[in-house]
């Protein structure tokens, strides 16, 4: 079993056995998408603590979080990350937008949501947080192709956090299991609110969630919350992917060098990553396929300096993608 697995199981072990939120609810927000036609992505738009916790300012609110969804060809791959304010930013309050996944791929199926909000005590805790942060934060720029290894390393570290709690007698103030299913329209996004509370703490009708926010309507005492957020896109939003721009910028030098051979071995190799990555939906790969050979086919540095995007985030904005309909019989050895 792996680290991924083993932390996924110890998460649903304390919500089986824990007093489940009282209050929980799912704010629809947008149109739905189907599968292999946009992309999807979870946001921690609000965390807090109760009032007698965020008055202590040497104690913060942190979420632990991991997702399970279709990705990549496998029907279970987990992602798992911590999340807790930024450096400078640690003090008492309500903190929110914080990305919990890269932008990714919906290949359908059920997208399963583990959360836990933590109360995180002295450096020594937020230092250990701090580590796994750096070790995810490749995660969140594309590709990634190299997902369940960095994922096991985020889900040991975690389980480091999780021991100290045990060896401290402590359990997550609020942990929740979601599963979030696509209905005849497809994945419905929208916000998710889990609360520590009673219905006498937080009765119906005496608060809303707009856009993330939690509105208290009729008063009461502060409870501890988390809201998650289900983001879902038709199109990307972010077309960074470091590793593509770096055999783009090789192969424009090849080409300019009047390397011929090492020009086209750089050309095929990007082009065969794009096709297969697991990063884009299908159509979007022959898309960006398609785009991508075009710009290295037609590089030239002309005589006025005029300089060609050498990103592929740029060859978007500069030129735009074709149509889905322009590329859907194209292959990869069309494009070689």
């Amino acid at each position: 079993m792996t680290a991924a697995e083993q932390l996924w199981n110890r998460v649903r072990d304390w919500w089986s056995s824990a007093a489940r939120p009282l209050v929980d609810a799912f704010v629809a927000d947008g149109e739905p998408i189907r599968a292999y036609r946009g992309y999807l992505r979870l946001w921690l738009s609000e965390m807090s603590l109760a009032e007698g916790r965020r008055a202590a300012t040497d104690r913060f609110p942190a979420v632990q979080a991991s997702t399970r969804l279709s990705f990549g060809g496998s029907p279970d791959t987990v992602l798992s990350t911590i999340v807790r304010p930024a450096q400078g930013q640690e003090g008492p309050g309500i903190h929110r937008d914080i990305p919990l996944t890269a932008l990714l791929p919906y290949a359908g199926g059920t997208v399963d949501l583990q959360v836990s909000l933590l109360d995180v005590a002295g450096q020594d805790d937020l230092a250990i947080a701090l580590d796994i942060l750096g070790e995810f934060s490749s995660l969140l720029t594309p590709p990634l192709a190299t997902v369940a290894g960095v994922a096991g390393k985020v889900a040991t570290g975690l389980s480091r956090i999780d021991n100290r709690m045990d060896a401290d007698g402590q359990r997550p103030v609020l942990t929740l299991q979601q599963s979030l299913t696509a209905g005849p329209a497809g994945l419905q996004p929208g916000y998710l609110l889990a609360a520590a509370a009673t219905a006498d703490d937080l009765p119906a009708g005496s608060f809303t969630v707009e856009k993330g926010r939690l509105t208290r309507t009729g008063g009461g005492e502060p409870v501890a919350y988390l809201i998650v957020r289900l983001e879902v896109l038709p199109e990307r939003d972010d077309w960074r992917f470091p590793e593509w721009d770096t055999l783009i910028g090789l192969a424009n030098e090849a080409q300019l060098l009047g390397h011929t051979e090492r020009f086209a071995q750089l050309r095929a190799d990007l082009l065969s990553r794009v096709v297969t990555a697991p990063d884009l939906t299908p159509d979007d790969r022959r898309r960006v396929a398609r785009l991508v050979r075009d710009e290295l086919d037609g590089f030239t540095l002309g005589a006025s300096g005029e300089d060609r995007p050498k990103t592929v985030a740029g060859m978007v904005e500069t030129r735009g993608l074709p149509t889905a309909a322009a590329v859907r019989d194209l292959d990869l050895a069309a494009l070689l």
